[in-house]
């Protein structure tokens, strides 16, 4: 997706589809959940999100973003996104 136009969205909050898959500490994926993320920022590399519940920060490049779908008042991003324990931590 363009970097441009998702500069413009930088505050607001998402729902990612599929959802996010965590990781345990043996690379076992846990049950997934829908939760919201909040877009803090959209550097050369990727969209920064974290996770409002799990307080998880990742960065998918813009690669992994293929559109945006507005079904409510929460936005979803649909791509394909992966959070890891390693990635989590940071």
């Amino acid at each position: 997706m363009n970097r441009d136009k998702l500069i413009k969205n930088i505050g607001c909050r998402v729902q990612l589809e599929p959802s996010a898959v965590e990781l345990n500490d043996r690379s076992v994926p846990t049950p997934g959940r829908d939760d919201e993320w909040l877009i803090q920022d959209a550097p050369a590399e990727g969209l920064r999100v974290r996770n409002l519940y799990t307080d998880h920060v990742t960065t998918p490049g813009y690669d992994h973003i293929h559109h945006r779908a507005a079904p409510g008042w929460v936005r979803k991003w649909v791509g394909r996104f992966r959070k890891n324990a390693e990635e989590s931590a940071k």
